[in-house]
Formats: C-alpha cells, structure tokens, sequence
C-alpha cells in the first residue's frame, strides 16, 4: 500500500517543490494550505503516514496545528518544517509531538531523509521521546533534519559523551564523540559559581545541545566523528548560570 503524506504550507510553489521531491519515490503525496485546512480533513476521518507542517502561517500556526494533531492522534508523525528555526524552538516542537525538526530551503535528499527517519519510528504508535533533561541519562532520541541522535553514553569524562548520529531509515550510523575544551568548562564553573567538570549530566545535556545545533545547521554529522566545542555559547552561559541557581 502506498505510504500516504500530507504537506501543510501556506505556499503553493513550497508545497509543490516538496511534493515533486517526494513523488519521485513514489510517495502519495498531499496538500494543505493552512493548520486548518488540515485539521478539517482529519476530523473527516482521512489519516496520512506522515504530516510535514509549516511552522509559520496565517491562522493557526504550525505548533498549535501540532498539538491538535497529536491530541487527536497520539501515534501522528509530524515533521515541523520552518525558516526561522532555533534549538529551543526545535525544544518546543519536540515537547509538543514533533518526530522530526527540517531547516527551510532543504534539499530533497534532506526532505527525503526526514520522511525516511520518521517511518522508521513507527507502525502507527510512536510517542515522542522525552525532550532532553537533566538526569543519569540526560539524551534519549531526537530527531533533526532527517538525523537521529541516540544518546550512547559518557566517554573518557564526565565533560565527554558519545553518541550515534542515524542517517534517514536504516542508514549509516556515525560515532560522534562530543567534548568541552578545558577553558569552556572553567568558564562555565565561573558562571556556575562551582565547579562543573564533575557534573555528567550537565555535560550530557550540554553535549546533546551542541551536537544538535551542529546537526540542524549543517544537515550532517561532524566530521571525523568528533565535536569539539571550543567557546561558551549563549546558550551554555544560561545553562550554566542557571545550574549556580540550583
């Protein structure tokens, strides 16, 4: 049976770019021009394997048309796709549902490879994985332009961490070993007013965060299967002022 999937994107040369992309492997593809629209079709009974939804359109934005889609159907594949994308955006989406998070203009391998990921998680009964947290194992799954980071676990330290970066449905699956430059962690010891250097689950988050900035920016891997993060982002500073606070 043909795998059924709906776009929902206020424009129409959008929506057919995409939908050549995915033709060409055989997909049954559909469209909508709003949150709206869509969720009507759905509330008719008609069900897709998978949803690309615009973040940004007139009337119902794609985060809320998110929402409404998994509350009605818990197991939906939705992929969010936007031109103004952050990490903590990507956050929100994941916290709302979203199976994957795909980076306006995208190629169509990129397209393709998002779709692909999405399908390899589910018969029907997928349920997002938890948003990063701190705790023992502080990166379970997440899923960005098309690639699955799989938490492995710490490394050498506990300012290291390996992951699995997975490439579309059963693709090649990469090794990446994130690490903090000595300087970055005594920076953030300095925000943090303690030292961090032992703090694993700190790092782990720290780690995913900065693997996944790569990941959404650059639509790969690292390469060589290494990170290092060499400078305090914006982001680690909030962090780790905040873990001060805590």
């Amino acid at each position: 049976m043909a795998t059924r999937i709906l776009i929902v994107d206020d424009e129409p040369d959008i929506r057919s770019v995409m939908r050549l992309a995915l033709e060409a492997r055989d997909y049954v593809v559909e469209e909508a021009g709003s949150g709206d629209a869509a969720l009507a079709r759905h509330a008719a009974g008609e069900r897709w394997a998978v949803v690309l939804l615009d973040e940004r359109m007139p009337g119902l934005d794609g985060l809320d048309t998110l929402r409404a889609l998994r509350e009605r159907q818990p197991g939906a594949l939705v992929i969010m796709v936007t031109a103004y994308a952050s990490i903590d955006l990507a956050v929100d989406a994941m916290k709302a549902g979203a199976s994957d998070f795909v980076q306006k203009p995208m190629t169509p391998d990129t397209l393709r490879r998002a779709v692909s990921a999405a399908l390899s998680k589910t018969s029907g009964d997928w349920v997002a994985p938890p948003v990063p947290a701190t705790g023992t194992r502080a990166w379970e799954v997440w899923t960005l332009n098309g690639f699955q980071i799989v938490d492995a676990g710490s490394a050498a330290s506990s300012t290291d961490h390996r992951f699995e970066v997975v490439q579309g449905r059963d693709g090649p699956s990469t090794p990446v070993a994130v690490a903090f430059t000595a300087g970055v962690v005594a920076a953030a010891s300095k925000l943090a007013g303690r030292e961090l250097a032992g703090d694993a689950a700190f790092w782990a988050r720290q780690s995913g965060l900065a693997l996944a900035e790569y990941v959404w920016t650059h639509a790969s891997a690292p390469p060589h299967g290494r990170l290092v993060v060499d400078r305090l982002s914006r982001g680690l500073s909030r962090a780790a002022a905040d873990a001060g606070a805590a």
